[in-house]
């Protein structure tokens, strides 16, 4: 598995949120989850960047990445629930593809640990 098919929704992911931090009506607890998911997009970013083979970096992986993502999917959730206030239909895109892009990222970390088998 190649380095750049976690690079390249994870980057999606850092852009979208840069695009929702720009909006101006984000309540303030929007503001926060957003800023939360660019966080984390950028932690794990460079995490990937970090790890000198990803084929083989089952443990950091398997524990690091799997709460970064289950941060940026669970706030990318609230979000769309819109419990915290309404979102514009730009918003609502931009969530989504930080969500879509979440969930691809995860499915490719599932594959990944699935090949690597059982360590220990």
């Amino acid at each position: 598995m190649q380095r750049d098919e976690f690079l390249n929704p994870l980057n999606a992911v850092i852009n979208a949120c840069q695009s929702l931090q720009g909006e101006s009506d984000l309540s303030f607890y929007q503001e926060r989850y957003v800023d939360a998911m660019l966080r984390s997009a950028h932690t794990m970013r460079d995490l990937i960047i970090s790890i000198p083979e990803i084929a083989s970096a089952h443990e950091i992986l398997s524990y690091e990445a799997r709460s970064h993502l289950a941060s940026i999917i669970g706030y990318a959730e609230v979000l769309l629930d819109q419990v915290e206030g309404r979102l514009t239909p730009t918003q609502q895109r931009h969530v989504q593809a930080v969500r879509a892009n979440g969930a691809q990222m995860l499915n490719l970390l599932v594959r990944l640990l699935e090949s690597a088998g059982p360590q220990g």
